[in-house]
């Protein structure tokens, strides 16, 4: 049985983290995080103690190659527990650290404590790392959208992205990917200025106008809380083939000052307008 030990798992997915391990027949150690004393992540319970873990964790093992350790890019690690991923590393470890906004990994900022959206965010990169689980790059866009949603609450998906988003071609299978992890870090963290300017820093060309129309109206219950038209649009590729022209057209709005996102359509350059009528959960 494959075994693997998790640095500053937040400590609200632990119970989760362990059920989903032992549904797929997988070892772990791992150690906490949450907020300390002085109002910012911190390893749980003590620094010092990270390094007894790794250790006993690495005792259980055959040989250290065999490891297959996860850092989170949130808690600081101590310097004696760097030293210790480093001599890993030089062993021939797998030693996978996560980079704060980067790499699908949720940005968030010294000092704040986090949010739901940024924690469910985090656990869906944290297991594409997992050992024996199929890598970002190996999972197809309906998948990765799945599994987004699944995390995160706010993003939305309207019928059909999940048929039309495989259809792009396969050099644009990242552009989607990447446009999908802008969208969860929207959603949580919304943008301090311009969106064309969030959007730009992550890469990414964004449209306002052009392209079709997509008409989205959402309901809580019997009241209609959102109505809109718009042309909106993340696009890589022109003056090509339909499936390598990619486009994702979305819809942005607040409900109880809960930032929603709504994926109207992903896939090769559409042709027709779009339309879909949403419900949102009664009891959010």
């Amino acid at each position: 049985m494959s075994a693997v030990f998790v640095i500053g798992l937040f400590r609200s997915l632990q119970r989760k983290f362990d059920a989903d391990c032992v549904r797929i027949g997988l070892r772990n150690s791992k150690v906490l995080a949450d907020i300390g004393a002085k109002g910012t992540l911190t390893l749980l319970p003590i620094e010092n103690d990270a390094v007894h873990a790794l250790r006993a964790y690495l005792d259980k093992l055959q040989a250290y190659k065999d490891a297959h350790v996860i850092v989170l890019p949130y808690a600081p690690i101590p310097e004696n527990l760097e030293n210790e991923l480093e001599v890993l590393a030089e062993c021939g470890a797998t030693v996978i650290r996560g980079a704060n906004g980067q790499d699908g990994w949720p940005a968030l900022a010294p000092k704040k404590r986090p949010e739901t959206t940024v924690i469910n965010a985090a656990y869906m990169r944290l297991w594409l790392a997992m050992p024996g689980v199929p890598t970002r790059d190996q999972v197809v866009p309906s998948e990765y959208f799945n599994q987004i949603v699944d995390a995160n609450p706010q993003i939305l998906l309207a019928d059909g992205v999940l048929q039309t988003c495989d259809l792009v071609a396969l050099h644009r299978y990242d552009f989607l990917k990447q446009s999908a992890d802008a969208l969860v870090e929207f959603a949580a963290e919304g943008s301090a200025g311009r969106i064309d300017a969030f959007f730009r820093e992550k890469g990414l060309d964004h449209a306002q106008t052009g392209g079709i129309d997509t008409t989205l109206e959402v309901f809580k219950g019997d009241q209609s809380i959102y109505k809109n038209t718009t042309n909106t649009h993340l696009k890589q590729g022109d003056k090509t083939t339909p499936e390598g022209a990619a486009r994702l057209y979305y819809h942005i709005f607040v409900h109880k000052n809960n930032t929603y996102v709504a994926i109207m359509y992903a896939g090769p350059h559409p042709v027709r307008n779009v339309r879909w009528e949403c419900h949102l959960d009664t009891s959010v």
